[in-house]
């Protein structure tokens, strides 16, 4: 190899070429195209399992100190608003206030229904042996995804 071959093959294996950089790129253009929306659905389903397991873990709390302090506990639910507020709870991150959770600011969560009669206040209340006054499903939304917390009769809430 003379010497102008040598240095061609030096500056050559130095860096990428511009076409090898736009081929790069449009590759992974393509990739994240087909992901984003499955990224997208997912987050939606992550969001409703959150707000499910939220729920569900704060009406366990409720049941227990409903057994705990042997005296009645209520959870009240505002599909309007999508929120619910335990009363007789003293909010730990706010002392002083009323325990209450909006779904929707919190995880762009909707409380689609429940199964509570529409006569009667959309409430769940422990008594202090910590069961609920009725069996209950609510149910909670986002776009296409759902989940349900169901709380039974003896007490036990499971989120689906």
């Amino acid at each position: 190899m003379n010497r102008a071959t040598i240095g061609w093959h030096a500056r050559r294996q130095a860096g990428f070429t511009l076409v090898e950089l736009v081929v790069v790129v449009l590759i992974l253009g393509v990739i994240a195209s087909a992901s984003v929306p499955k990224i997208i659905a997912r987050q939606d389903k992550w969001r409703v399992q959150s707000a499910a397991r939220h729920l569900a873990h704060d009406l366990r709390q409720l049941s227990k100190y409903a057994l705990a302090k042997s005296q009645s506990y209520t959870v009240n639910f505002n599909l309007a608003l999508d929120q619910y507020v335990m009363p007789t709870v003293i909010d730990p991150a706010h002392p002083g206030e009323t325990y209450q959770v909006n779904l929707r600011s919190l995880y762009g969560v909707d409380i689609t229904s429940t199964t509570i009669p529409s006569m009667m206040p959309q409430a769940i209340t422990w008594s202090g042996h910590g069961t609920p006054n009725m069996p209950v499903v609510i149910l909670l939304a986002r776009n296409s995804e759902q989940a349900a917390v169901m709380v039974a009769v003896t007490g036990d809430v499971t989120s689906l």
